[in-house]
């Protein structure tokens, strides 16, 4: 999973998944980590706008509410959500949903956030 290093959401999010991610069947990398766009080839607008996955025996990438489903799919204790995310997304609400918070979310390049800064981690 690729996720925005800038973004205190992403990162918080990151930080839970990774605490119920007991099998650790998951690899969190943040694409703003230096050499990470370019070693797995991402697209970095993509990525700017919307969390990627794979599988590790896949090419192709999914995004938005399709890698939440990915996710989920890896993390037991999240299986009863998934339901929910096929039918909003089939709904056409999903990615609606997922696009409309990830525009409004925070980014905060690294290093211009202290301890005093108002977004915090």
């Amino acid at each position: 999973m690729f996720y925005d290093g800038w973004c205190p959401l992403c990162r918080s999010s990151v930080s839970r998944l990774e605490k119920i991610d007991f099998f650790h069947l998951i690899q969190y990398r943040s694409f703003r980590d230096p050499g990470i766009v370019e070693r797995y080839r991402l697209d970095l607008s993509k990525a700017e706008q919307r969390m990627l996955s794979k599988r590790m025996t896949d090419e192709h990438y999914v995004e938005g509410i399709d890698s939440f489903i990915l996710i989920m799919s890896r993390l037991p204790l999240l299986w009863p959500l998934i339901a929910l995310l096929y039918l909003a997304k089939g709904l056409g609400v999903g990615q609606a949903v997922y696009d409309f918070v990830a525009k409004r979310r925070k980014i905060v390049p690294a290093g211009t956030c202290t301890k005093e800064c108002a977004i915090r981690k």
